[in-house]
Formats: C-alpha cells, structure tokens, sequence
C-alpha cells in the first residue's frame, strides 16, 4: 500500500542509499515521483538542484528536479547560525559556529551571547520579559524565543545607562518596551524593529536622553508615554514645522513630534516659529504638495514655509502676493519649484529676491512693476525666465545667475524696462535671446556671454535702446540676429564676432546677400545699429 512505500522512501532517502523497486506499475510510477520530488532533498544536502531518476519496467526513465531556495536573514542558536529553507524542505545552507571574535554578539549573523541578557518569565507564565546582565555591550540582537517561549517584552530600565550600546534589534514577537528601557544611552545610534513588528507600547521616559539616536521607524499604532525621546536631539529637526494652530519640532518618525505648542502671534506671525497667518495654501492636483498665496495685500514680510499640514510646499500661485504694496521681505525656501503668473506683480516695496536651487520656473509677469527691486539671484535651477517676468524694475542693477541652471529661453520682455541694470552675464546653456529682452535697459554697460555658449538666436529689439553700451562680443554658435536687434544703441561702436564668415542679411521679400563686414568691429556695429538694423535678419549659415 502507499503508506510503507512511502515509509521507504523516507528511510532509504534519509539515509542516501541506492534502491531499487522494479516492474512498477503506471499509478506506483506516479507515487515514486511524487514522493521523490516531495523528499529529493536530504538534511545534509548541499545548496543547488538535487536530482533523483525513476525507472519503469520498460526500461525507460524520467528524472525529478528540485532547486532549493533559502531565505536571506539568518537563523540561529545558542552556538551555530545558518540560512533556513524557504522551500519547505527540511535543509539549510551556509551552518557555520559563531563568531564572537572575543565579544559578545557574532560578527556574521548579529546572534548576542545569552549571557548579557536577563530573562525574566512574564506573569502569564507563557513569554518572557528581557532585559540586560552585562553593561560592556556594544550590539544587542534580542532573540524571538527563550527556552521555547516567545519574548515579548523589554523590561523596565531594562538597558538603563548602557552606555556603550550603539545598536539593538528587536524582534517582532515583542510588544512592549517599558518606561525607561534604554535610560540615558547616549551612545545608541541604531534602533531597528524587524518586520512585521507586534510593537503596541513604549513607556515613558524609554530613550530618555539617546542623544546620539538619529532615526528610528515605529508602527503607528503604537501608544508612546511621556518623554518617551526626551533629550534625542539627533532625532528631530532644528527647525520648526507647523500647521494653523500649532508648531512644532518633528522627528525622522513623522508621528512622534516635541515642543508641541500653540502659535503665539505678533500681528500675523507666531513670535516663535514665524508661521503667518496670511499665507493660504491650496492642495496641488498631485495630492502630494500645496502652492500658497497670500490674503492680506498689507503684508510686510513674509516667510514662505518649506511644508504645511506635514506636506511640501512646492508653489507660489499665479496672482499669489500681486499689489501687495508694503511687501519688502520674502524668504523662498528651497522646495519651491514654480513661482506663477504675476505672483509679485506689482509689489512696489520689495527690495531683494533670491530663488534657491529647486525653482525651475519665474512665470510671466512674476517679478513686473517691481520698482524698489535692486538685486536677483538665481541659483542654478531655472529652466524657465517667462515674459515680463522682470520688466518695468526700474531700480534693479544686479541679475546673478549662479551654477548651471539649464535656462535655453530668456522669454520676451524678460528685462524690459530696468533701466538701472548696468550688467549682464548670459549662462551658457541659452540659445534664445527672445524680442525685447532688454529692450530699454538705459545703463546697460557690458553684456557677457558664458565660455561655451549655445547661443543661436538673438530677436528684434533684444537689445533695443540699450543707450550706454559700447561693445559686445557675440559667440561663434550665434546663426540668427532679427530687426532693430540693437537699434537705438548710440554708443554701440564695436560688435565682435567669434565666426564673422558665412553671414548674410535678408530683406522682408527673403532675398539674401553675402556679407563680409562682420570681420571688422567697427563695420559690424554700423550695420547692427544703423545701416542695416531695420531689415528683417541677418543670418548665417
């Protein structure tokens, strides 16, 4: 029957000797295989295919393949340590004797001597509660079981003043770490919960003091006792995170927050973490991000928040801070990415702007008729300078482009109007100059083009009235320059080209002729501001 057939096959294959059962029938030839692939394996077997062959009466045969498959955590025990199936056979790969290296925890799988820890049998008499023996310990791996039961707690004060302790594991079969579990271990840096942790309690005052913890990651649903990170000052940001009522000092763990308090005003602004009350923020369609804008056109000054309601603030809204006359101040933070149409149109008492590195895009308008406007300073990230985004900054003398911001279009009207702007130097990477630009920039003296220029393309009336500059030195990689690109420029009386050959001009009707005049300074700057400014373009081919 099937029950001693099955029996030998448990004894000859444990035991890996040969066997032979001839003249088997069809259904005895389907049990054998079965029952090969079922226990192909051996205890003793190594990592890989293991493969058994069956024979029928016939003399035909068929071979059985199993690849053993293991798991990537360790197991161990009180003295060896090993990578148990996943497989469900009854074998294990890489057993090998720890190594303590003449300490206490194994330096291959993390296993801790049971010497330094304390177990104390729980009041239900069916888990056990653990705790310290040995205050030299530097690394701590708390087992799942002792003596056949689970362990379930670490007990009060259970690792008080360790100092030496800098990581723990703590398994997933304990839900509950008791007050003052890790008590002053300044030195603790890591604390990791394996998965699928039953964790439901830490008492009060647990890490008190753990100064050096930097990070920790606890379900939600466990309940935390007062004090619990008290004195973790690795474990929460310096600076202030807030919603409408309250701020507060958050933690790696978004949950466990210190310092919660409710805003104190002055005006509009918490005098302690500088939230604003003016501010109005608006959820982005990615659900993941908030623009904000602002309700009150009296505001003087305005600290832009990196996140709100525990989400980043990633926009300034079109219109957002638009007429708000008495603006003199605004902190962008780093976050922000786009700042919209008009967002400080007309703020007419700001003075300074600086865009971090994560902004990608000053939409239209944005910075226009911003007439007490001195300075700019773009750090790196714009891709985008949209139309007017600066014009009528009658006062603005200074635009910093600073690092690689891969900006290919300054949009038209960009500049127009800043008549106080003596300087300007073009990043490398743009290859448009659109119309107007800098159309009526009286002051501007000097325009720098970055080694390596892309520039391909300058259009009509880019430069347009710009009365004070005297010389311009264009790239070789410029092929276009439209009408009145430089009309109106009187003092213009040397343009440079790097590759003065191949230019043509080209009237409305697109009839093109050669020219050569490029190849002196002087010549080219009559033709670009005079002789020759009003036709439709000249090009290179």
């Amino acid at each position: 029957d099937d029950s001693p057939l099955e029996g030998t096959f448990n004894y000859y294959l444990h035991k890996q000797q040969a066997f032979t059962l001839d003249n088997l029938s069809e259904d005895k030839l389907a049990l054998v295989a079965v029952a090969l692939k079922k226990h192909v394996a051996t205890k003793d077997s190594p990592k890989g295919d293991q493969r058994a062959t069956v024979s029928s009466a016939d003399g035909s045969s068929s071979s059985v393949t199993h690849e053993h498959t293991f798991s990537d955590s360790w197991t161990w025990d009180s003295t060896s340590h090993w990578h148990a199936s996943t497989c469900g056979h009854d074998v294990v790969s890489d057993k090998a004797l720890h190594d303590f290296g003449g300490g206490k925890v194994c330096k291959v799988c993390g296993y801790t001597d049971e010497s330094v820890l304390k177990y104390t049998l729980d009041s239900d008499k069916r888990s056990y509660i653990v705790s310290y023996s040995d205050k030299s310990v530097t690394k701590v791996t708390i087992p799942s079981f002792h003596d056949g039961l689970p362990v379930t707690g670490i007990g009060k004060y259970a690792f008080y003043q360790c100092s030496r302790l800098g990581e723990i594991t703590i398994p997933s079969s304990v839900t509950s770490i008791g007050d003052g579990a890790f008590y002053e271990c300044d030195n603790l840096r890591t604390v990791t919960f394996e998965e699928n942790s039953q964790l439901q309690s830490i008492g009060k005052w647990a890490f008190f003091e753990c100064s050096n913890l930097g990070r920790i990651t606890i379900p939600r649903t466990v309940s935390i006792g007062d004090g619990a990170f008290y004195g973790c000052s690795k474990l929460f940001a310096k600076d202030w995170t807030y919603d409408s009522t309250s701020h507060w000092h958050a933690s790696t763990c978004d949950y466990i927050v210190k310092d919660k308090a409710s805003h104190s005003f002055e005006g509009n602004v918490c005098k302690v973490c500088g939230y604003d009350r003016t501010l109005t923020y608006i959820l982005n369609l990615d659900n993941k991000s908030y623009s904000v804008s602002c309700s009150d056109k009296s505001v003087t000054k305005v600290v832009i928040p990196s996140f709100h309601d525990g989400l980043p603030v990633t926009r300034i809204s079109a219109w957002a801070f638009r007429d708000c006359g008495n603006l003199t101040e605004v902190t962008i933070p780093n976050g922000i990415t786009y700042i919209g149409d008009q967002a400080f149109f007309g703020c007419r008492s700001l003075r300074k702007i600086t865009l971090q590195t994560t902004v990608t895009s000053i939409c239209s308008g944005a910075f226009s008729e911003c007439t007490s406007l001195t300075e700019v300073a773009i750090l790196g990230g714009v891709s985008r300078i949209g139309s007017d985004a600066f014009s009528g900054c009658g006062r603005l003398q200074r635009v910093q482009f600073r690092g690689d911001a891969g900006l290919t279009c300054i949009e038209s009207r960009a500049f127009r109007g800043c008549s106080s702007l003596m300087e300007i130097t073009i990043p490398s990477s743009v290859t448009t100059i659109s119309e107007q630009v800098f159309y009526d920039c009286s002051q501007l003296q000097a325009v720098k083009f970055e080694g390596n220029s892309h520039l391909q393309e300058i259009y009509e009336e880019a430069f347009c009235n710009c009365s004070n500059l005297t010389e311009i030195i264009l790239p070789s990689t410029v092929t276009r320059i439209c009408d009145w690109a430089f009309g109106g420029c009187s003092k213009l009386t040397r343009v440079f080209f790097r590759d003065p050959r191949g230019w043509s001009y080209c009237d409305y009707s697109d009839s093109c002729v050669a020219i050569s005049c490029f190849e002196n300074a002087q010549t080219a700057a009559r033709y670009l501001t005079d002789t020759y400014c009003a036709h439709d373009l000249f090009k290179r081919k």
